[in-house]
């Protein structure tokens, strides 16, 4: 909805895929955009330092700056840009990096909707057990992804995640931001399992001093 108001107001819409790849279905030509960017070693789990960039016209875009690869196919003397994604490689890349991002995705594409199911089932079953801890719910029950925020209600936020690290060995993100309470981002995938999701509930209630059944 937001590209197509976007579109109609003729500007240029860019989605940020980089949270999305790896736990949802992503279909470029679905969302609208004119451009679509994301990266490899989030939620894909692919090698560090690589990334996508798609574009629904490639006229759209130029390159910010003029490398040997961006016209690397062009005659010599020639100020034109490579006509394909070539453009906006300045210098070398690091191939066997791209070549294991390419293998990633082939992964993701054979585990199909697993990932997707397996992220939802676990998401039901950690905001199930958060209910009974001190915790405001910062984000949408029913999105389809491994991340969810919660409000501390009460308390340094910011010791509450250094604690969890030092006396549980469980890692969470302090979240904060200018003009918004801080907050808590809990983060999980498809391989972890239920019993982890209880560890980390269970672990919450120790260092917060209540009891979850």
């Amino acid at each position: 909805e937001a590209c197509r108001i976007a579109r109609e107001a003729g500007a240029i819409s860019i989605v940020d895929a980089a949270q999305a790849l790896g736990q949802v279905r992503v279909d470029v030509e679905d969302l609208g955009a004119d451009a679509v960017v994301t990266l490899g070693h989030k939620w894909l789990h692919g090698p560090l330092a690589t990334g996508g960039f798609w574009v629904r016209d490639l006229a759209l875009f130029g390159p910010t700056r003029l490398g040997w690869r961006s016209r690397l196919e062009l005659p010599t003397g020639s100020r034109d840009y490579n006509p394909n994604a070539t453009r906006f490689e300045t210098g070398t890349v690091d191939v066997a990096a791209f070549v294991g991002l390419r293998q990633t995705l082939v992964v993701h594409r054979l585990l199909g909707s697993w990932v997707s199911d397996r992220l939802r089932a676990l998401r039901r079953r950690l905001l199930e057990r958060i209910g009974d801890l001190p915790f405001t719910l910062r984000s949408t029950p029913e999105a389809p992804t491994g991340i969810v925020v919660v409000e501390p209600r009460g308390g340094d936020v910011a010791a509450l995640v250094q604690r969890m690290w030092d006396e549980e060995r469980i890692v969470v993100k302090l979240i904060d931001e200018p003009g918004i309470p801080q907050a808590i981002r809990l983060s999980f995938w498809a391989l972890h399992k239920e019993k982890d999701i209880d560890r980390l509930v269970a672990a919450f209630a120790r260092t917060l001093g209540v009891g979850v059944p």
